[in-house]
C-alpha cells in the first residue's frame, strides 16, 4: 500500500477542519491568508489573538503565520495542528 497523498502533496496542517496539503501551504504567507484558506474574510488592519504554548499574543493578520495552538478571531477559536513533520 502506497502513499495515497504522493509524495510531494502530503498533508502539512489542519486549520479548523481544513486540511492543507504542502502544495497550498506555499499560498499561505500571512494569517489573513489563513484565514481566507478556511473561508473567513478579514480586512487588513484586524488584529487576532494567538494562543502557543498557553502564551497569548496579539498580532495583525498580516504578520507571518506561523503554526501555533490556536488563533482567536471576531471570537471563534480556531485550532491549528501539524500533521508532518517535527512537533514540539
Amino acid at each position: 500500500m502506497g502513499n495515497c497523498f504522493g509524495f510531494e502533496d502530503k498533508p502539512m496542517v489542519t486549520i479548523g477542519t481544513k486540511t492543507v496539503r504542502k502544495s497550498q501551504m506555499k499560498g499561505i504567507k500571512t494569517y489573513q491568508d489563513a484565514l481566507r484558506f478556511i473561508g473567513r474574510e478579514c480586512p487588513d488592519t484586524a488584529v487576532i489573538t494567538t494562543i502557543h504554548n498557553h502564551e497569548v499574543a496579539f498580532v495583525p493578520v498580516t504578520a507571518t503565520f506561523q503554526i501555533v495552538d490556536e488563533i482567536v478571531f471576531k471570537q471563534s477559536h480556531i485550532p491549528i495542528r501539524r500533521l508532518y513533520g517535527r512537533r514540539s
